[in-house]
C-alpha cells in the first residue's frame, strides 16, 4: 500500500492583497511566469490551473497561451519532437481545451450519441 499526501496551507486575503502580485505576472514579457515555471517542479499541474485563472479572468489567455507556444517552438530544433515534453505550455494547452472545448464537444456530439443509444436499445 502507498499513501502520497501533500500539505498545503492556504491563507485567502481579500483580493486587493493580490494586486501587486497580480500585476507582476500579467507583464506581457511574462518573466515571473518562466521564472514559476522554473522551479514548480511536480507542481507544474497545479501552477497551470492557478495561472489559467488568472489570465481567464483578467481576458489575457491569449497572451499566455502564444507566449509560451512561440517560446516553446522556437526552442524545439525537431519538430517531430514539438509538445512531446510536458513542459508548462502543453500543461496550460491541455487545461485551457478541457475549459473551453468541453460544452463545444458535448454540443457537437449530443444528438450522433444519442441516436447510437437509441438504436442499441431497440
Amino acid at each position: 500500500l502507498r499513501v502520497r499526501a501533500r500539505y498545503s496551507m492556504e491563507k485567502i486575503m481579500p483580493e486587493e492583497e493580490y494586486n501587486e502580485f497580480k500585476e507582476l505576472i500579467l507583464q506581457k514579457e511574462l518573466h515571473v511566469v518562466y521564472a514559476l515555471s522554473h522551479v514548480c517542479g511536480q507542481d507544474r499541474t497545479l501552477l497551470a490551473g492557478i495561472l489559467l485563472k488568472i489570465f481567464l479572468h483578467e481576458k489575457l489567455e491569449s497572451l499566455l497561451l502564444r507566449t509560451l507556444n512561440d517560446r516553446e517552438i522556437s526552442m524545439e530544433d525537431e519538430a517531430t519532437t514539438l509538445f512531446r515534453a510536458t513542459t508548462l505550455a502543453s500543461t496550460l494547452m491541455e487545461q485551457y481545451m478541457k475549459a473551453t472545448a468541453t460544452s463545444f464537444v458535448h454540443h457537437a456530439l449530443k444528438d450522433s450519441i444519442l441516436k447510437i443509444m437509441e438504436s442499441k436499445q431497440s
